[in-house]
């Protein structure tokens, strides 16, 4: 899937922003709670002139089977290789497992992604221009969702592929949507996902959660007002619905060498976490055993080592636009740079 020039793609979305912030003035003046704005690619169905939409989208016909969700829920701020290699490496390992043959071209694939941006955050402050207008994010949302449907559709080529000497055809990637939600909590995120008309009923969640992520979801803090607080995660686990955690990367390079706390340290506490949930020892709060088989834990890849938003926002305020574009897709980081966002 080749990809226009950097300038046309920010030129693009630069025109999209009338749109987004129509439709993310919508959203927060209803009582919406899910709502898909953008697809990509953009559905046949769709105008190749409004590729932005306030209505629900309808990602697969009723004779399909249910599709697994793949759910990247983040500020965005911004979208950084960090969040990249969440969302591929978890569609690249769904599709090598040996219960997941490749799709043919003339079919939807089994899976989807989500990026899902809440306008409220449980943890963040939620200012609409804190640093970067919610529009601005949604804008580098389109692109890095066309990044993330790139490199896809490379990687999914050279599977199928059985002729090495020559580069491979894309593949069909997995359509991507970006949506709104009016949740700040995981719970009741998932469940106005599932009450949408959007996607068919039984589809399975996927959650991709960073290093530091499933601790958080797991606090009693989040779920207060009852003596079994974690009770509240019952129906996410009922339905079936799964969670993977990615550890933060580490290096043994004399370069990039781990930082003290972080690592290996940190990968083993996670593990842990999951192996208490398994003994139970989480079940006076109102948490099952059963939960830790639906929770994987998988390495970080080592492109995003020292990858994070927050590095991002700094070495644009730097103006070292080569550190940002070791840290963001390339979409991302030409609009970061052209537009001077985080400066």
């Amino acid at each position: 899937m080749a990809l226009p020039s950097a300038a046309l793609r920010v030129a693009r979305a630069r025109a999209l922003l009338p749109r987004l912030e129509s439709a993310l003035q919508d959203f927060t003046t209803t009582s919406a709670e899910f709502r898909i704005i953008h697809t990509t690619p953009i559905p046949p169905s769709s105008s190749s002139d409004d590729t932005t939409t306030t209505q629900q989208q309808q990602p697969q016909q009723p004779h399909q089977p249910p599709p697994t969700l793949f759910i990247l829920d983040s500020s965005y701020n911004p979208p950084s290789l960090a969040h990249f290699t969440l969302a591929t490496s978890a569609l690249l390992s769904f599709y090598s497992s040996p219960q997941t043959p490749p799709p043919p071209p003339s079919t939807h694939p089994p899976a989807r992604l989500l990026l899902l941006f809440a306008v409220r955050n449980a943890d963040k402050a939620t200012a609409a221009t804190t640093p970067a207008p919610f529009p601005h994010r949604l804008a580098m949302l389109t692109l890095f969702a066309d990044d993330v449907s790139a490199h896809l559709s490379t990687q999914l080529g050279r599977r199928g592929s059985r002729a090495p000497p020559s580069p491979p055809p894309p593949s069909p990637a997995p359509a991507i949507d970006i949506a709104l939600t009016s949740h700040p909590t995981y719970v009741d995120k998932t469940a106005a996902i599932a009450a949408s008309p959007a996607y068919p009923p039984g589809t399975a969640h996927v959650h991709l959660l960073g290093h530091d992520t499933l601790t958080r979801l797991f606090s009693p803090r989040y779920y207060a007002g009852s003596a079994l607080p974690l009770a509240a995660l019952r129906p996410y686990f009922a339905a079936g619905h799964r969670l993977r955690v990615t550890l933060r990367p580490t290096s043994a390079s004399a370069e990039a060498a781990p930082v003290e706390g972080e690592g290996e340290d940190e990968g083993a506490a996670q593990r842990a976490f999951v192996e208490r949930l398994a003994r139970g020892d989480l079940e006076p709060e109102g948490a099952s055993r059963a939960w830790a088989a639906a929770i994987e834990v998988v390495e970080g890849e080592r492109e995003a080592l020292g990858v994070s938003s927050t590095a991002v926002r700094e070495a644009c305020r730097k103006g070292d636009w080569e550190a940002v574009g070791r840290m963001c897709s390339e979409g991302v980081s030409a609009w970061v740079r052209e537009v001077g966002e985080y400066r």
